[in-house]
């Protein structure tokens, strides 16, 4: 198992036929249970080259941590990336999870529909 998981990517019609999702709708669920992880200089990307660079962020052991596409004020467990537009609805992608040495920790393949 990773260091660090990628859970789930909510998105237009993630999981259900509901199409109503936009892009402040849109997140990355992240949880480590392995234990604490400094994510600090981390990214995570998508096939077509979007990229979010992590902050000072820590990751506690068993807890999990939302990055929503939109603009927000980050805390404990919800960080936002502030774009105004859709990261995660166009086209089949594969996400990265990069540690801060460039290292892949985990991917998830998603489909919109």
């Amino acid at each position: 198992m990773p260091l660090v998981t990628i859970v789930e990517i909510a998105y237009r019609g993630a999981g259900t036929t509901d199409t109503t999702y936009e892009y402040w709708d849109e997140q990355v669920v992240l949880a480590s249970f392995a234990r604490r992880v400094d994510l600090t200089g981390w990214t995570l990307s998508n096939s077509r080259g979007d990229v979010y660079k992590f902050g000072s962020v820590i990751l506690e052991q068993g807890a999990g941590l939302r990055l929503h596409t939109g603009v927000g004020e980050d805390g404990q467990e919800d960080l936002y990336w502030g774009l105004s537009h859709s990261v995660w609805t166009i086209g089949t992608s594969q996400v990265m999870l990069r540690n801060a040495e460039g290292f892949v920790i985990d991917t998830y393949l998603y489909q919109p529909r």
